[in-house]
């Protein structure tokens, strides 16, 4: 029986381990949607393609060396935890928050916190808004000919012949 210790923090990896490693991420590229767990007794479970998919990501991480660390999240987040997967400030969620824009609860000690799948069921939203006004800023740019600089105001840069970058200027 193997027994193991909880690591904390990231966890690396052998060389010999990294061998081995690649050749699961060979066989896990074969079959991405699955992966199965066996015990010495023969018994066997195939995994649920979510956790089929994380394992095969943790595997080619660690089978091209990188340290990787697993971090597990509460059902229901603060106010902080959401900001970071959203990569927006803590004060732009608390507007979100106030706007009705993301759901939330408040815990018996009444703080705010969010379901993780409201969280989830927010994000598709804002990316979707987030693409639409950057299509529009494209589209307002070629009409403005934005793309279409003059040739003379053009700056050509290539490499010189020890590697280095000039710049030239186009007339």
């Amino acid at each position: 029986m193997v027994t193991t210790r909880p690591h904390r923090g990231p966890v690396t990896i052998t060389e010999e381990e990294r061998l081995t490693l690649q050749e699961a991420e060979r066989l896990l590229g074969d079959h991405p949607e699955q992966a199965a767990l066996s015990d010495e007794h023969g018994h066997r479970i195939e995994l649920p393609e979510t956790a089929a998919q994380l394992v095969r990501r943790v595997v080619q991480a660690l089978a091209t060396g990188n340290p990787v660390e697993v971090n597990v999240l509460p059902r229901a987040l603060t106010i902080s935890q959401a900001a970071e997967i959203l990569d927006l400030r803590r004060q732009d969620v608390v507007r979100l928050l106030d706007e009705g824009e993301i759901l939330f609860v408040e815990d018996e000690s009444g703080l705010q916190r969010i379901r993780f799948e409201d969280l989830m069921a927010y994000k598709p939203k804002r990316d979707a808004e987030r693409r639409a006004a950057l299509d529009e800023i494209a589209r307002i740019g070629q009409e403005m000919g934005g793309y279409d600089l003059p040739h003379r105001s053009r700056e050509a840069v290539s490499p010189d012949r020890n590697g280095a970058r000039q710049q030239e200027i186009e007339d």
